[in-house]
Formats: structure tokens, sequence, C-alpha cells
């Protein structure tokens, strides 16, 4: 099973946006089982799921109050999807952290193994919390691959040096994370936006050749509780997703081949 997580200090990239739309191309073109673990407490990816309601949360198995992470799944309306949803509570965790109440960091990797070990899904794919908080490390010390969703600004190009410092930090104790690539989301031809990704493909970061244009259908797809694959099929986004899936699938049979 290859473990992603779906990163950025930074909020209003397209995180979660990337990662639902990542599953479900996963699920619906490409035939794989995908579990999107939802580490984020504004828990926008379980809402967009309609997993709001579920019995069992992350914050179940970060409590101990479960030890089996197929209790806290839950099917979505895409077939070869499932969720592990959140909640705002997960946000106590980062205190427990703090106070070494809790082996957080272990928590997102014991989850993935157990996955792994019964062969349940292809894929799982972390969206994480905006910030470098206890629970995105947990999902990076989980990961296989980390992609880190970009809008092209100066706050934006500034926080990716700091994270890629921080991802190296976490790569010593797993040592086979990848920083698959920055994608870069929001793509609209303006100057300032073509410089900046002119810049950004100059640095030591890998980037994704495949950059998703900005269309308002992805926002229409969010309040439809729609992948943009299935809401707007042939707009720029959707194309520009699926093109992106191709891409990292490509580069991980080159890697793993």
């Amino acid at each position: 099973m290859k473990v992603i997580s779906i990163v950025n200090l930074k909020g209003g990239v397209g995180k979660t946006v990337t990662a639902v739309n990542m599953a479900a191309i996963l699920a619906t073109e490409h035939n794989k089982r995908v579990l999107v673990i939802d580490a984020d407490p504004q828990a926008n990816a379980t809402r967009f799921f309609g997993a709001q309601d579920a019995p069992a949360t992350l914050c179940d198995l970060f409590a101990g109050r479960t030890t089996c992470y197929d209790d806290i799944v839950w099917q979505t309306q895409i077939a070869g999807v499932d969720i592990a949803p959140a909640t705002i509570d997960l946000l106590a965790f980062d205190v427990a952290a703090a106070t070494e109440e809790q082996g957080i960091v272990r928590m997102l990797s014991d989850l993935c193994t157990a996955a792994e070990e019964d062969s349940a899904y292809d894929y799982a794919i972390i969206d994480c919390p905006p910030g470098f908080t206890a629970v995105s490390i947990s999902g990076i010390a989980a990961s296989d691959d980390v992609i880190i969703p970009a809008k092209v600004d100066a706050f934006a190009m500034s926080g990716i040096d700091e994270l890629r410092a921080q991802i190296e930090g976490v790569q010593r104790v797993g040592q086979g994370i990848r920083i698959a690539g920055v994608l870069v989301t929001m793509w609209h031809n303006a100057p300032v936006v073509t410089q900046g990704e002119a810049y950004l493909r100059s640095q030591s970061v890998p980037v994704f050749e495949t950059t998703i244009r900005r269309t308002d259908k992805v926002d229409e797809s969010t309040f439809a509780r729609q992948p943009i694959s299935d809401y707007s099929r042939w707009c720029s986004a959707a194309r520009d997703y699926r093109d992106f899936v191709d891409e990292y699938l490509a580069k991980e049979v080159r890697i793993d081949g």
C-alpha cells in the first residue's frame, strides 16, 4: 500500500481538493482501492464525503477508544473510496503531544500498517492540517510520498522552503519518505503567476509538470460534494487533475521499477 500525505503549512492552497480528487480519480479511473485519512481538524474532507455523522472518527483511534482502524472507516459515495473521518477534537491531540501524554506521531503509521497488513487498500491519502502540528508530523511520518499543493504567491513560496526543511527533519525518523513534488494549484495566465512558477521550478524541490488551472467549477464541486471529474468532467481543472494523477503514477512506476 502506498501512503501519500498532502501537506502545506499554508491553508487555502487546495490541499483537501487535491486529496479528494486524487482519491476519486485513482478509484474510478484506475480501479484502485483508496483510504482517505482526514487528519485536519477542519474536517473538510469528512464533510465532502458526508461522513460528519460517522459513529467513530480518527479521534477515537488517537484517544485509544478503539484499536482497530476498520472501526472508524466510513464508505463514501464513491465506489472504491473509504474515509477515516475527522472532527475538531483532533486539535486536542496537539496539546497532548506537547505534554507527552500521547504517542501521537506513531498513530497514523500504526493505522496504515494495519491496513496494509489486511491488504485492504492500494493507496492511503492523508489530508494533513495546515501548519507543522503533531498530527501533520504523524501523517508525514506514515508516508511514502509527500505532495505539496501550492498557490503561486510570495507567502506560499517562502513556506515551501520551511516545509521542506521540516520534512527533512521527519525523514531522519522515516527514511523512506520522499517529496514527490509541489503541485501548482489555482494557476492562471498572469505575469506574477508565470514568473513565480518559473522561479519555483528553478529551485531544488521537485515540481510536477502538471498544473491545476483556476476555475469556479472547483468551488462549485465542493458545494455539490462531487469530485470535479464527476461534476464537470471536461472543465480545465478536471482534465488537469486526471493528468496530474497520470503523471504521479508514471513517476511512481519509474521510481519503483
